[in-house]
């Protein structure tokens, strides 16, 4: 099995293929647990992972005897898990984002990303070769670290799995930003029917009311 994967690597038509099917696969995945998991621990998720997978080639290149049939088959299921990782992340940051602009300016807000994305691509690809006549490792090791980074400044965002989107910018202020392991406790309050809110649903329920005004509840 594994002789027929180091084969892969010297066929560019197999290998593009290969990694065509792991992005299928990784979509797959996403729609599976996005609900699940949420939005914030799935990125998270992904995108360490990632960092993490992507230091391995180092060790990988440096000590395993070069161009051998081991290191081959070991560098092609790194890049196969890299693969899957990138493009499941890739599809979850353009729900996750959306999620977290307020509608007012959402549309300029994810605009402004992709722009912004446009511009790290062509700095990502000048640096592969400018960072490798530094160390020849130097590209990976700087991908992962700006993934572990990338995680660092997710936790700051709030889940927006199952909760209203925000409607004004006002509602992103009352939402505001969490910490993975805190997270402020909200009041419940319970309506006539019986059904109960916390005042982040409530906020968010008076906003969408009452337009752009973003009026404060009254309970809280």
């Amino acid at each position: 099995k594994f002789v027929f994967i180091g084969a892969w690597m010297s066929n560019p038509y197999i290998a593009f293929g290969a990694g065509a099917l792991v992005e299928i696969v990784a979509y797959c995945v996403v729609h599976l647990v996005l609900d699940r998991w949420g939005r914030k621990l799935t990125f998270c998720a992904f995108v360490f992972t990632f960092g993490i997978v992507a230091y391995l080639v180092v060790p990988v290149q440096m000590l395993m005897e070069k161009n051998s049939l081991a290191q081959e088959n070991l560098m092609f299921i790194i890049n196969v898990v890299l693969k899957f990782l990138a493009a499941g992340s890739y599809a979850i940051i353009y729900i996750y984002a959306n999620e977290l602009f307020p509608t007012q300016c959402r549309n300029s807000c994810m605009g402004l990303c992709s722009m912004i994305a446009r511009f790290g691509a062509i700095i990502g690809t000048l640096s592969n070769d400018l960072l490798a006549r530094i160390w020849i490792h130097f590209p990976v090791v700087f991908f992962g670290t700006t993934s572990l980074l990338a995680v660092a400044f997710a936790t700051l965002c709030p889940e927006t799995a199952n909760k209203p989107l925000p409607q004004t910018i006002e509602d992103i202020d009352r939402i505001g930003l969490s910490w993975p392991c805190w997270k402020p406790k909200s009041s419940k309050h319970v309506e006539a029917n019986g059904s109960s809110y916390n005042d982040e649903h409530i906020s968010l329920k008076h906003a969408e009311n009452n337009g752009s005004k973003g009026i404060e509840d009254p309970v809280s």
